[in-house]
């Protein structure tokens, strides 16, 4: 604010100060900054310290009319000021650090002035002074509008200069919007030229400059006006490319990125790419037009050195890269991020509930003191019909029962007998034993049946165990678990107390195939995500019920990595949300494990049982095997009898 104010007061100067060239270049720039710049977005104005010598110099071998820079940086700052639509920030060697106290906001115009200089490498040099420092900042942002006005009226030909201009800006840093004024030495005319470029104009120019082409000029008479009034600010990157190289770097991981040998009919052996990544970046490429030329090193390295050196290749020498690339706090440093192509969640799959033993369920349908109540019933109904036989015989009265009554054996079994549906050998003669048994029929009628309707569901379907619900109930058990090392760092990160006993006492896999197959016998749980999940059980064969926490252990989106700056971000960016909205990634899924499994058939002789045959039927056939705990309980009863009937002969031969 300070040096707004200080600028503003330094161009109250006598207005003959200011030279007609000089009003023609800031017009000529504001202009074109109200009519493509958004209110709101940020312009950052460059200002090269000023040569004492340029004010001395009386004739230069390459521009003439070389005001003072200060009153021209002047006018221009309060120029762009007065309509207070854009957020405006000066840059010079005095002010190196731009304003970024707040939130980092991208800049969406950047103009940069160079001064009179007596050759082209001083001119080029002072340009690239600026933009390396611009560069640097935080809220750089190479998709800009850039303004580049080189003041002073020009005694050669201007085409190198506007070329390596150019080639400056795109070579480096690639900014591809961007608009050169200047004025040409031409004969009768008067004029700005606004200068640029078209890119990726054909396979040969993808990523160098064929020519610089005039836009529009700028008529220095009056106000001053554009002579065709052209569109200058149009996006530079064509829909469909013409065929361009993209260099690709690949973090070859199943199943996302993976690389196998095949042979063709010419017995030729190639490599062959495949993996869910791998399809989406091939449509990509295929939607753009243009061609991947892949790097297929896979060097014998650790996965986070393979993450590190694919951030590094894109960096260095390469355009792009993919393999399950996580949107990474510290990778978005040194590349760009896409849509994400992907988006899954890590939890722990821990065994299925196995199903409970038929015998422990029947003893469980009734609870312990239910059980206890039912048994003391039998006790005392069977000392109750005893003490009432008992009473009639002793006290001599009319009615007497039956002498089998008195005999408490004999009672314990007759009320035995009633609760099993069978009928005993002799009928009462009392009515209060009459009553007594009739109530005890009904009683045991009503036990039974409750009974026998939980034992046919329990012989058909006893039920599973209670499920895993936490990751300290597994600890808890037995089982044994692990995990893939790359998986490590997040475990650790999820600041639970219980973290610290997973990372002591887990197991290290060599792969997720591994822990999985681990983990499919029923003997190991395991990290893992849905995909990964159906991709390992495709590559094995099968469908095994999979079980897992509801609590994810860490979310992942999974992104492109394209170079930093990147022209081709937006149009990628675009063309991945269309897939996402016509349902083309989930069809690259399933079509990459179908032929995971083609390849399972053809090559490993895997046969698979399709989900369709594995689901439960609508009814339920009742087998023979079901009722296994009848026959049990059958054999034993027989047992007994066989035993009771030989000793009740024993005892019968002795006393005899």
């Amino acid at each position: 604010m300070l040096l707004l104010i200080c600028t503003t007061c330094l161009i109250l100067q006598p207005a003959s100060t200011i030279q007609t060239l000089e009003e023609h270049f800031v017009k000529c720039i504001n202009t074109i900054v109200e009519k493509y710049i958004t209110p709101g977005q940020s312009v950052v104005v460059s200002v090269l310290q000023q040569d004492n010598n340029y004010t001395n110099q009386q004739s230069l071998d390459y521009v003439t009319n070389v005001v003072n820079p200060i009153q021209y940086a002047d006018l221009l700052i309060v120029k762009l000021h007065e309509p207070l639509s854009w957020p405006l920030q000066i840059y010079s060697p005095d002010n190196l650090h731009l304003d970024t106290s707040e939130e980092i906001t991208r800049y969406g115009c950047y103009v940069i002035m160079a001064w009179a200089s007596k050759t082209e490498d001083e001119i080029i040099d002072s340009i690239e002074n600026q933009i390396s420092e611009l560069a640097a900042g935080e809220s750089w942002n190479n998709r800009a509008l850039f303004i580049v006005a080189v003041i002073g009226e020009f005694k050669k030909a201007t085409d190198y200069i506007i070329t390596e201009i150019l080639d400056l800006f795109w070579g480096n840093y690639k900014v591809f919007n961007i608009l050169i004024l200047v004025v040409p030495l031409q004969e009768g005319e008067h004029v700005i030229q606004i200068y640029s470029w078209i890119p990726f104009m054909g396979e040969s120019y993808c990523y160098t400059i064929e020519e610089a082409v005039i836009l529009d000029k700028w008529i220095m008479e009056g106000d001053g006006r554009f002579i065709e009034d052209n569109k200058l600010y149009s996006d530079k990157i064509p829909r469909v490319m013409k065929g361009c190289k993209l260099r690709v770097a690949i973090l070859f991981i199943s199943p996302y990125a993976e690389m196998f040998p095949y042979t063709n009919n010419e017995n030729v052996t190639v490599q062959i790419l495949d993996g869910y990544d791998t399809n989406v970046f091939s449509m990509v490429m295929k939607i753009m037009n243009m061609t991947a030329e892949f790097d297929l090193e896979n060097p014998n390295i650790s996965m986070i050195e393979k993450a590190a050196k694919i951030v590094a290749d894109i960096v260095f020498n390469k355009d792009a890269g993919f393999g399950s690339l996580p949107a990474h706090y510290i990778a978005i440093y040194f590349v760009d991020f896409t849509y994400h192509i992907s988006e899954t969640a890590y939890r722990w799959y821990v065994p299925c509930p196995q199903q409970i033993s038929r015998l422990a369920r029947i003893l469980k349908i009734f609870s312990v003191p239910l059980w206890l109540a039912w048994i003391t019933s039998f006790i005392f109904g069977s000392l109750f019909i005893w003490l009432v036989a008992q009473a009639y015989k002793i006290l001599k009265m009319t009615q007497t029962e039956h002498q089998c009554y008195t005999d408490k054996l004999i009672c314990g079994c007759y009320t035995l007998s009633i609760s099993l549906g069978v009928s005993i050998w002799k009928m009462p003669r009392t009515n209060a034993l009459r009553s007594f048994l009739i109530t005890w029929t009904w009683y045991c009628f009503a036990m039974s049946t409750v009974f026998q309707t939980f034992f046919t569901s329990f012989l058909v379907n006893p039920g599973i165990h209670e499920p895993f619900k936490t990751i300290e109930e597994v600890m808890e058990t037995s089982i044994e678990f692990g995990y893939d090392k790359m998986i490590d760092y997040f475990v650790n990160d999820t600041f639970k107390k219980s973290s610290t006993k997973i990372a002591q006492s887990h197991k290290f896999c060599s792969a997720s195939e591994d822990c999985f197959t681990r983990y499919l016998r029923g003997e190991f749980a395991t990290i893992s995500n849905d995909f990964e999940t159906k991709y390992i059980q495709t590559y094995l064969g099968g469908y095994n019920p999979i079980c897992f926490l509801d609590e994810n252990i860490v979310s992942q989106k999974a992104t492109i990595y394209l170079m930093k700056g990147s022209p081709f971000l937006e149009r990628v960016n675009e063309i991945i949300i269309q897939l996402w909205e016509g349902g083309h990634l989930i069809k690259i899924e399933k079509d990459y494990l179908t032929r995971v499994r083609t390849r399972q058939i053809k090559y490993n002789n895997i046969s698979y049982q399709y989900e369709d045959s594995i689901e439960e039927d609508e009814y339920f056939v009742f087998s023979v095997s079901h009722l296994q705990i009848g026959f049990y309980v059958l054999l034993y009863g027989y047992s007994l009898s066989f035993i009771l009937c030989c000793f009740e002969n024993i005892v019968y031969e002795l006393m005899n």
